[in-house]
């Protein structure tokens, strides 16, 4: 017993021991030291959708490059680099795994090898159809490269003066660079009259030099220490087109609805909304829109009385189009029953996640959970039309939704169509015990156990299902454990956040993965490589 106890407080102050790092910051291309710069590591809590700083260590580069940390608490770590005129070069420190570092108690690393580069820089200009410059027009600069450096540093941005010119630091690298135009506030203007008929031009997202599509865009290199000049920009310009309508449905002499515009353009930037007042007759208009993909909903927020909403629709905006007819309806109470769910249904809640769009997700009233009773009956109240999701919590493990029944309609992916209206339709959610379990380690791309401080893994039945908050996030050197899982055809991967960009990369990665069948009942278990140089995840 004694030498149990003695055990236990041996490996209790070996846990506590603190670690150090040690090491030399170097130019990438002369190996020369670098001095001042700003060395941190940060520890991040794990488990959450949104980690955050936790611990935060750091020192400065002397003018030998040499850098020392001691007394640091064991933990996987988020190392970042900072000096005016640098960047970390990519796939420096920590043998080539970029921006983590994991130390274990009493451990002391002498070798971190840090190399620094100097940014490189994009000059040029943002001009209309005229020649005109384009003030506040946005640039980016996205990386042609597959498995560049881009993931890593960010891409670049910035932003044109009156002069309508840009200029964006970043690492080196090859990229593409586009311009939106300048976003004119949310809402919307009155449409601008003009007595020759002609309207205003609208602008669309343009790439280098002045192409609508990316695929076309030309190539810029991006050289370290230097400035890539010249390059300009001339916005495509095209026909506006404008949408009219009314609303209907509202009482008088209360509150006005207002129209929100989603943009859906797959191009765009920027993604955002337009709003307009209605009218007191009930008119809407926008104007000036580039051609594209959009949708339109109707919204009345009455703090003296019942919400309204409207359905969302999608639309094709090619032309001008007039007479669209909104209707506003109130939220209706929702009533069903969940049946499958063994113990006290009264320990439940069931909610409604509803989806706009792949872009925007906006939570409404009805959203928010109520109470199972005891006999599974359930009574949502102001529940719009349109889609959404069923969302039982907490579910109990190795279950799931396995089917969602509205009246006479059916859904096999937990999705309850409200679309036709909510007045008298009955529910019923049936629960299945054959949900499924995928469990597995993460590694790097060399095989070894990745002890990045921030991963996830990701399941998706489709590209917009491709979104972190409902990601699974991995504690640091740990396996991933996904439950209550539906069968279905999906695919699965793992990110590093920290080496990896944007919707365009998830994307990427998603049509990458190897298509998985997951069967009722199935526990399955499968190691993930985080994306290689060549960008690509790869399934064991």
């Amino acid at each position: 017993m004694r030498s149990a106890v003695l055990l236990l407080l041996l490996a209790s102050v070996l846990a506590a021991q603190p670690a150090a790092v040690e090491g030399t910051v170097v130019d990438a291309a002369t190996h020369a030291p670098v001095p001042g710069v700003h060395i941190q590591m940060v520890s991040m809590t794990s488990g959450t959708s949104m980690p955050f700083p936790d611990e935060a260590y750091g020192a400065i580069s002397g003018k030998d490059g040499r850098f020392s940390i001691g007394n640091i608490k064991p933990a996987a770590y988020i190392l970042s680099t900072q000096k005016a005129g640098y960047i970390k070069a990519p796939g420096s420190a920590d043998a080539g795994r970029g921006n983590s570092l994991a130390l274990k108690p009493g451990e002391h690393r002498t070798d971190l090898n840090i190399e620094m580069t100097l940014k490189a820089i994009i000059q040029g200009r943002v001009m209309d159809e005229n020649g005109d410059p384009v003030q506040h027009a946005q640039v980016s600069a996205t990386s042609a490269s597959a498995g560049g450096p881009q993931a890593a540093a960010g891409r670049m941005y910035g932003s044109t003066d009156e002069r309508g010119q840009f200029r964006m630091t970043g690492a080196p690298d090859r990229y593409v660079v586009s311009a939106a135009p300048p976003q004119n506030g949310m809402i919307n203007m009155a449409p601008e009259v003009r007595s020759d008929g002609t309207q205003p031009p609208a602008y669309a997202v343009t790439w280098y030099p002045a192409v609508p599509d990316k695929a076309a865009a030309s190539v810029v290199e991006a050289v370290s220490g230097r400035e890539t000049t010249g390059i300009d920009i001339r916005l495509a310009g095209q026909r506006s087109v404008s949408l009219r309508g009314s609303v209907g449905g509202f009482p008088p002499n209360q509150a006005r609805p207002f129209v929100i515009l989603w943009t859906e353009s797959p191009a765009a930037q920027v993604r955002g909304e337009r709003i307009a007042v209605v009218s007191p007759d009930g008119k809407f208009a926008f104007a000036g829109l580039a051609a594209g993909n959009y949708s339109v909903e109707a919204r009345l927020d009455n703090p003296d009385g019942a919400s309204m909403r409207s359905t969302p629709v999608p639309l094709r905006l090619d032309s001008d189009v007039a007479g669209m007819d909104i209707r506003l309806t109130a939220g209706e109470e929702l009533r069903g029953v969940v049946e499958g769910i063994p113990g006290p249904a009264a320990k439940r809640t069931i909610g409604l996640e509803t989806v706009t769009s792949r872009q925007n997700r906006i939570t409404f009233p009805s959203d928010t959970p109520v109470s199972i009773e005891a006999d599974g009956s359930f009574r949502i109240p102001n529940v719009f039309p349109g889609k959404s999701r069923v969302k039982i919590t907490p579910l109990p493990e190795g279950m799931y939704v396995k089917t969602v029944r509205a009246d006479t309609s059916e859904s096999r992916d937990g999705t309850l169509d409200l679309s036709k209206g909510v007045a008298g339709v009955r529910v019923k959610v049936s629960v299945s015990s054959g949900a499924a379990t995928i469990e597995g380690r993460i590694l790097n791309a060399d095989g070894t156990v990745s002890e990045s401080p921030v991963l996830y893994a990701l399941l998706a039945e489709s590209p917009d299902d491709l979104n972190l908050a409902n990601a699974k996030p991995i504690t640091a050197g740990a396996t991933y454990s996904m439950k209550n899982i539906r069968p279905g055809k999906y695919r699965l991967f793992a990110m590093d956040p920290l080496q990896s960009g944007g919707e365009d990369f998830l994307k990427t990665q998603y049509e990458k993965a190897e298509p998985i069948v997951i069967k009722e009942g199935d526990r399955l278990t499968r190691d993930l490589k985080l994306p290689g140089k060549e960008g690509g995840p790869r399934v064991p």
